[in-house]
């Protein structure tokens, strides 16, 4: 059996790789319509092409850049988050309002913890990037949360996470 050779027109494995290096974090989604703009005709062959470089070692892979070199597994069962009473109906906007915190990479060596409360019923969402999730930066978040909501807060539901813990039981 005998498998074609890509046929690829010069300077594209060099384009892709020097995109690849200014942008480290961006896949084929993000980086084929640049080639584009380069004038390289492309279609899927920038997925190959950046998983060439990588097993080549010219460019990380995405994994490796996400990692957190200071994440700790939590083995011990948590006591400070409490389940939603089932007899708890919400129909009212403030009643339940969801707190949750997403990690963002926006360079390998910088990333950010995005915060974000929302109100299922009202559909109001509050949001903010704050530098770490500590305990500090939840209560700072829950302050905006208590200003920026146009209805009283009642009830606020998160989903365990540690930086909920220590300074928003006092706050509430």
């Amino acid at each position: 059996m005998r498998l074609r050779k890509p046929n690829r027109p010069h300077g594209l494995i060099e384009a892709v790789e020097r995109l690849r290096l200014d942008f480290p974090m961006w896949g084929r989604a993000k980086l084929g319509p640049l080639v584009r703009e380069q004038g390289f005709n492309v279609s899927a062959a920038v997925g190959r092409i950046i998983a060439r470089l990588v097993a080549r070692g010219a460019v990380q892979p995405v994994l490796t850049l996400r990692r957190r070199p200071y994440a700790r597994r939590w083995t011990a069962k948590r006591r400070f988050a409490q389940r939603l009473p089932r007899a708890l109906a919400v129909n009212e906007p403030g009643g339940l309002v969801q707190l949750d915190t997403v990690h963002v990479n926006v360079a390998p060596d910088k990333s950010l913890k995005h915060f974000t409360a929302y109100d299922p019923i009202a559909k109001w969402t509050v949001a903010q990037a704050l530098n770490r999730a500590t305990a500090v930066s939840a209560a700072i978040f829950l302050d905006k949360i208590v200003a920026k909501m146009p209805f009283p807060v009642k009830a606020i539901q998160v989903d365990g996470g540690s930086e909920f813990m220590a300074e928003i039981r006092e706050r509430l």
